[in-house]
């Protein structure tokens, strides 16, 4: 977490986060599955609804594919971009998109059956 900028976790994995209350200028993101996920940035947490796919073959992979999709929409096209500097707007786009992606993947079979596409 010292180190991190983003840090990304699943409820599942980690249900008492109390460690992380007094941490400020860090990302901090708990997915929450069918239920969306909630996020802080020097702020209290704030929540955003799940994406909804009808057609679910498999959630392998779907953490990963929303981690990457959100790091390349936080900081495509910036150069030398620090977390502190993010606004809300920015991140809550590039949550949705992530999101967006994460589900879309779980219409396929293994964490990268999205790949075959």
């Amino acid at each position: 977490v010292e180190l991190a900028d983003i840090i990304k976790f699943a409820d599942q994995r980690i249900n008492n986060f109390s460690q992380f209350v007094n941490i400020d200028n860090k990302l901090f993101i708990q997915t929450q599955g069918e239920k969306g996920l909630r996020y802080r940035l020097n702020t209290p947490w704030i929540h955003l609804d799940s994406i909804h796919n009808d057609n679910v073959v498999d959630t392998a992979g779907a953490g990963d594919w929303t981690a990457a999709t959100l790091i390349n929409e936080l900081f495509k096209d910036k150069q030398n971009r620090n977390i502190e500097n993010l606004i809300q707007s920015e991140i809550e786009a590039a949550l949705n998109k992530a999101q967006v992606v994460g589900a879309q993947s779980c219409s396929f079979e293994g964490a990268r059956g999205m790949m075959q596409q």
